[in-house]
């Protein structure tokens, strides 16, 4: 009788129908899926640009705020600086610069036109020599200061 039992369960195992996906529906299926990948990583992709730039951009001014700040408890805000150039050189010893060049160079570094903050004002690059250019009540002379990460 155990046998007979063994034998049937055999039987019903191999009449059984097996559900599979042909190999037309698989195709289907990963084409969707790529073409759903397509449609949405660039937009995912353009806003991690934007927020790393915001990053890097918070970082910046915050670096910046500290070697100011350090400036100013060892005294060397205080002091009249004769030239821009001379400015840089101080602000040199709290943060880091790679290069600073005269207004000449700003046009090989930003292109013709610039823009305020805000993104309201146009500035003319080849006509910027001095702060009063970008519609500042002081006179220094314009330079571009490349910081280090």
């Amino acid at each position: 009788m155990v046998v007979q039992k063994i034998f049937i369960n055999i039987t019903n195992f191999s009449l059984k129908k097996i559900n599979s996906l042909t190999l037309a529906e698989i195709l289907i299926t990963i084409v969707t899926i790529g073409i759903v990948a397509i449609l949405v990583l660039p937009s995912l992709f353009s806003n991690l640009d934007v927020k790393l730039k915001d990053t890097n951009r918070e970082i910046f001014k915050q670096k910046l705020d500290v070697s100011l700040k350090k400036m100013k408890v060892m005294g060397d805000l205080e002091k009249k600086y004769e030239t821009t150039k001379s400015f840089v050189n101080g602000l040199k010893k709290h943060i880091v610069i790679v290069n600073a060049n005269n207004n000449n160079t700003i046009t090989s570094y930003f292109g013709d036109i610039i823009y305020d903050n805000q993104g309201t004002e146009k500035y003319y690059t080849y006509s910027l020599k001095t702060s009063k250019d970008l519609g500042k009540d002081f006179e220094s002379e314009i330079m571009v200061v490349i910081f280090a990460d």
